[in-house]
């Protein structure tokens, strides 16, 4: 969590579809997720900066050979997802 909060502001907000969540809840996820995908990497396709935003448009992939609250088998497959995330910046921090 400490190297979470060294690259988000002390008041993060983060959103997803109807759902915010906190800077806890987001590395929470973040750890669930290395559990049931253990080699998970990230690959940043394409990215624009305006102003306070960043959009990062992004690759994912792993295999699930571990648990989690939303794996809860461990099948040895692999798993591929791409998304677009946007970031507001704040005193040079995701916020």
């Amino acid at each position: 969590l400490e190297l979470y909060k060294d690259y988000h502001t002390a008041d993060f907000v983060g959103h997803s579809g109807t759902m915010t969540f906190s800077l806890e809840q987001d590395y929470q996820a973040a750890l669930d997720n290395r559990k049931g995908i253990p080699d998970f990497t990230v690959k940043v396709l394409k990215l624009i900066a305006e102003d306070d935003m960043v959009v990062v448009h992004w690759s994912a992939e792993g295999t699930n050979t571990g648990t989690n609250s939303y794996l809860p088998v461990a099948s040895g497959k692999k798993l591929e997802a791409e998304g677009i995330t946007i970031f507001r910046i704040r005193n040079g921090k995701i916020s």
